[in-house]
């Protein structure tokens, strides 16, 4: 009996212990946290893969691991397909790649305007690795490979920084990135086209060198931004809104969380806060005419004036929030104008024309970028000032009787 028992024993611990079969040590996997894809000729594409380097990470205060390692470890690989030339990565990788943690995947302007997106996402959307809540970005062009492999002196991973840059769009609003999960849907549905923020370099004049880097011995000659918008058609790109008509866009799109709005009154300049704003998009059919209905409401903070005016005054309040009204409107329709010119509906207008009214939608969807172009787009804003700060009107000079 006591043989028995002792048998069983044996039997329940083998189960127990043998664990995942597929499991990988944690230290033996490389974390790609950013990945770029360009294309290789006529019919392939290259993949770059920047790994983190845990000891060039932790181990410098500049960037610099011991015995000046770099923050990440850069892999490239060509194949046919995504796939093929990840798999061929594993010829110069140490250890498998991981993209779990993987915070923006960047696509070069030459790949997007040619062979476009829709070859290449096939891969990232099937992966289990790949999240959904990965940053898409678009390299301005010719500058890929140096976003991705240049040796600029940052503290964290390409990946780290652009994903640090992003979180801080509430400071501006300039430009409109997007997750690949979201990219994904806009491309997919009807009536809907996708579009993403892009990433360039930015030079920095040499005089500026000293002051621009943690480290005197690897002084800086360019840095990266996150800087307007890739626009899309069909799966390839098509062009770029700029600073005012990427916040254009994103008015439309209810992503606006904040920024600056300047204008001009009187010959000078007064800066507001957005601290509060939202958009409503709606169609409907007039006298056989589809129309586009789009109320924005925003509320701001009077952060500077350069004009001399009196904001106690109820009369002067009226007349920026009117001013403020025809700023948002002049940018959605800057963003209109360039997002026709593209014949690019990057707005889903027809999305929300196949959501309202179903039966006309089948009926123009096929024929719908001949309607887009003139469609009849209202804009009516609903303009606030919370706040003026601390003061009534600027500070000036009080003349006395020499000054006359």
């Amino acid at each position: 009996m006591m043989k028995k028992a002792v048998i069983v024993l044996f039997l329940l611990a083998g189960i127990f212990v043998q664990g995942c079969w597929d499991l990988t040590e944690p230290e033996r996997l490389g974390l790609v946290m950013a990945v770029g894809i360009d294309q290789d000729g006529d019919d392939k594409v290259k993949i770059i893969c920047a790994e983190v380097n845990v000891r060039g990470v932790t181990a410098g205060g500049d960037g610099m691991g011991g015995g000046g390692e770099p923050p990440f470890h850069v892999h490239t690989g060509s194949g046919r397909t995504i796939f093929d030339a990840i798999s061929r990565l594993s010829m110069e990788a140490a250890y498998r790649l991981f993209f779990a943690h993987t915070q923006v995947i960047i696509f070069s302007e030459e790949l997007a305007t040619t062979k476009g997106v829709e070859p290449v996402i096939d891969f990232f959307e099937r992966n289990e690795e790949v999240r959904r809540s990965t940053w898409l970005l678009v390299a301005k062009k010719g500058e890929l490979d140096e976003i991705i492999k240049g040796d600029l002196p940052i503290k964290t991973s390409k990946g780290q920084f652009l994903g640090g840059i992003i979180e801080h769009l509430d400071k501006s609003s300039f430009y409109a990135p997007n997750r690949m999960g979201d990219f994904i849907e806009m491309f997919s549905e009807p009536g809907n086209e996708p579009f993403t923020a892009g990433v360039m370099l930015e030079n920095i004049p040499k005089e500026m060198n000293p002051a621009a880097t943690a480290s005197p011995q690897r002084p800086r000659t360019a840095d990266m931004r996150i800087a307007d918008t890739a626009v899309f058609k069909n799966g390839k790109m098509v062009g770029w809104l700029n600073e005012q008509e990427s916040r254009g866009l994103l008015w439309v799109k209810n992503r606006v969380d904040g920024g600056i709005i300047t204008f001009e009154e009187d010959g000078q300049l007064i800066s507001l806060e957005i601290i509060n704003a939202g958009s409503q998009v709606k169609s409907e059919v007039q006298e056989g005419s589809i129309q586009i209905n789009i109320k924005i409401r925003v509320e701001s903070n009077i952060g500077e004036s350069q004009a001399k005016l009196d904001f106690s005054k109820p009369e002067v309040i009226k007349l920026i929030e009117y001013l403020q009204g025809e700023e948002v409107k002049r940018e959605v329709f800057m963003a209109l104008d360039k997002a026709r010119q593209y014949n690019s509906d990057i707005f889903g207008f027809g999305r929300i024309i196949h959501a309202r009214n179903p039966g006309l939608w089948r009926e123009i969807k096929g024929d719908w970028y001949s309607y887009y172009p003139d469609l009849a787009v209202n804009v009516e804003v609903d303009s606030k000032i919370s706040r003026i700060g601390l003061i009534n009107k600027p500070a000036e000079k009080v003349k006395g009787e020499d000054d006359k």
